[in-house]
């Protein structure tokens, strides 16, 4: 968490560590973009738990802009941006860990 907003994150890349997500505004309509210039509050994310029906799921909004939710419009890849409207189910996001695979292998016969 950041020491001065201690319920917001700045959400960082594994393979581009110095990369921070941020709320990106173009034209009036708000980006989910990506920089390693600074930090600002634009840049941190606070993640609300949900209760009842959506428990175990998250509501992510910005410090800069707190009407800002994240969104998934539809299942083209480029379609995620903030949005501050009314909910919808496509604001929520739930934390998944890495998955892990093993393999094993079985010979059912030998030929010599």
């Amino acid at each position: 968490p950041n020491p001065k907003y201690p319920d917001y994150y700045y959400i960082s890349n594994e393979m581009y560590p110095d990369y921070r997500i941020m709320d990106f505004i173009d034209g009036g309509k708000h980006y989910v973009a990506t920089t390693n210039n600074g930090h600002s509050s634009d840049m941190l994310f606070k993640f609300t738990a949900q209760t009842g029906k959506y428990e175990g799921w998250y509501v992510i909004t910005n410090k800069a802009n707190p009407n800002d939710k994240l969104t998934k419009e539809s299942g083209y890849y480029r379609d995620i941006y903030f949005y501050w409207g009314p909910f919808y189910e496509e604001r929520l996001w739930k934390p998944v860990p890495p998955c892990d695979a093993t393999a094993t292998f079985h010979t059912e016969s030998a030929v010599d």
